[in-house]
């Protein structure tokens, strides 16, 4: 595992638009922080500039109380669930399930099956990719993961475009797989009940900088401005914080 450290991080493009803004973050070792916020507010960038994907126009980041800033993404034991399914459509689930690991150490057979039983893959390993649905393309990049053991793992919105009982037993099953991993995570999310159930911590982004970061209650019991206070009005009615769930509605009968 390692902690990751922002420091004063920024990200122009173009020299113009600022995705990230002075943005400063601590993620301790194992702790598991959601990046909270509405579409467009450098949460996708600031996942990015972790990995290496991108490069920060100033501030620092840090694994392990390391600078990274000359080591390359392949070399910073980093794994990231993208928002939009990323499996090669030419391989069927084995390969694609393998893929990444196999670039770095030789990989027994029973390992990627062994990944693939663990997400409820094992009977869909000779598929392609467009024979799966949505669900099931996310819990082979999920496997993937979980194959690369990372010191630190990256999801971005990886229960996007998924609805109903999908989306909570993809949760459920993404949340006992993390446990399990004990990696060092930063999921991001604009689902407000999403991240005040699957972090430890959660930061509210909004505009490219940092709003409030703190657990669950600090976040519901102590919104620190008015921006917060009003996400907040984004939460279902009945929601309960302490069950995960929504409170049934209540009536005469």
């Amino acid at each position: 595992m390692a902690s990751v450290s922002l420091v004063n991080v920024s990200k122009v493009f173009s020299g113009k638009v600022e995705a990230v803004s002075d943005l400063s973050l601590e993620v301790a070792d194992g702790q598991r922080l959601v990046i909270v916020g509405p579409s467009g507010c450098g949460k996708t960038t600031t996942l990015r500039l972790i990995a290496g994907l991108d490069h920060p126009s100033r501030g620092e980041i840090c694994f392990g109380g390391q600078s990274v800033a000359n080591t390359p993404p392949a070399r910073r034991n980093v794994a990231m669930m993208f928002q939009n399914p990323a499996l090669y459509p030419h391989l069927d689930v084995r390969s694609n399930i393998a893929y990444s690991a196999s670039l770095h150490r030789r990989l027994p057979k029973e390992d990627v099956e062994r990944a693939a039983r663990s997400v409820g893959l094992a009977d869909l390993l000779g598929r392609m990719p467009h024979e799966l649905s949505g669900g099931q393309q996310r819990r082979a990049m999920l496997a993937r993961v979980l194959l690369l053991r990372p010191a630190v793992c990256l999801l971005d919105e990886p229960l996007a475009h998924l609805d109903g009982l999908a989306r909570e037993d993809l949760r459920n099953e993404i949340k006992r797989q993390l446990d399990r991993l004990r990696s060092t995570v930063i999921y991001v999310t604009h689902d407000l009940v999403e991240a005040l159930t699957m972090g430890d911590r959660v930061a509210v982004m909004n505009d490219g900088r940092l709003q409030q970061v703190g657990t669950a209650s600090e976040i519901l019991q102590c919104p620190q401005n008015e921006f917060v206070a009003k996400f907040l009005t984004t939460l279902p009615e009945g929601y309960n914080a302490k069950t995960e769930r929504l409170k049934p509605e209540c009536g005469n009968g």
